[in-house]
């Protein structure tokens, strides 16, 4: 009998522990769609979602525009940046979750401004350093999220609004 109830509680324990890893959608004070994200330190930050469209400039020139590019921000002591559709060419599978983690930014003026000379993206938990960052400049305001930069050898420049 003792064994059952041992068995039974850390069946109990470990259920838990995977519900309370989970992220849930939440609406903030403004009607906002976001996510809540746990930066592993017990504090969760909302991550606010951004609809709008990625121009990627090739070697020869040419635009390639994602007009479904989704772009997600975690302001914490830093802001991270999700792209959650990042296409950098038509045939290029979209790559879900690239992350830029630790950009410093400044309020002011209504914005939180961010600019970074090169950072380190992550996919899927590993470092993507083919598709390093550099020269990433922009701003979030209350409904928008511009901002521009090199991603590997791809210059990029993404425009959106709150989804």
């Amino acid at each position: 009998m003792k064994k059952k109830f041992l068995l039974l509680a850390m069946i109990s324990m470990i259920s838990a522990a995977f519900v309370s890893c989970d992220k849930d959608d939440v609406e903030d004070e403004n009607n906002n769609n976001t996510t809540t994200g746990d930066l592993g330190n017990d504090v969760v930050y909302p991550t606010i979602h951004y609809m709008g469209t990625m121009n990627v400039i090739n070697a020869d020139g040419s635009i390639y525009t994602n007009s479904a590019a989704e772009c997600g921000v975690m302001k914490h002591i830093d802001m991270d940046l999700i792209l959650l559709n990042a296409k950098m060419a038509e045939r290029m599978p979209a790559l879900d979750s690239i992350s830029v983690r630790g950009i410093p930014y400044t309020d002011e003026d209504g914005k939180s401004k961010f600019e970074v000379a090169s950072i380190v993206p992550y996919f899927k938990g590993n470092a993507f350093s083919q598709y390093t960052i550099t020269g990433l400049k922009g701003y979030v305001s209350d409904d928008s999220l511009v901002f521009s930069a090199q991603m590997g050898s791809y210059p990029i420049e993404y425009k959106g609004l709150v989804k």
